[in-house]
């Protein structure tokens, strides 16, 4: 009777162990799942990091070519300012050139005629003398 009460307790033994090596599997084969879940997050979120820094990137290339043109832009536009800048200045230096020029004619003309119109009063007075003698 021992013996088979032993023999029980040995198939019982085995049994219990085998339930534990079966249970210690599920629990490895659960935390490899679980491990391999994770990292598929971390995967996951590391191509999802990697494609916004991308993103950025492009978007900094964009605003710069941008600032590049604009930059481009201007300076031709200051390029432009200067040139009719200096195109009125050059046109401003002629019409002050040519006011001059015609107040120095109208001050010659009125010389002119201020001289013409006492040359004319000199002779009718010399006229009027020659009728008066």
């Amino acid at each position: 009777a021992r013996d088979a009460e032993l023999v029980a307790l040995r198939e019982s033994a085995r049994r219990l162990e085998s339930e534990l090596d079966d249970e210690r599997a599920a629990r490895r084969s659960r935390e490899e799942e679980a491990a391999a879940r994770q990292k598929n997050r971390e995967e996951t979120a590391a191509d999802k990091f990697r494609a916004e820094v991308d993103d950025l990137r492009r978007q900094r290339e964009t605003a710069l070519d941008e600032a590049r043109t604009m930059a481009l832009h201007y300076s031709e536009q200051c390029e432009e300012l200067q040139r009719v800048t200096s195109e009125r200045d050059r046109h401003a230096g002629t019409i002050r050139k040519l006011e001059s020029d015609v107040g120095e004619m109208s001050e010659s003309r009125r010389r002119e005629t201020s001289s013409l119109e006492g040359r004319q009063k000199a002779g009718e007075t010399e006229e009027m003398e020659g009728e008066s003698s």
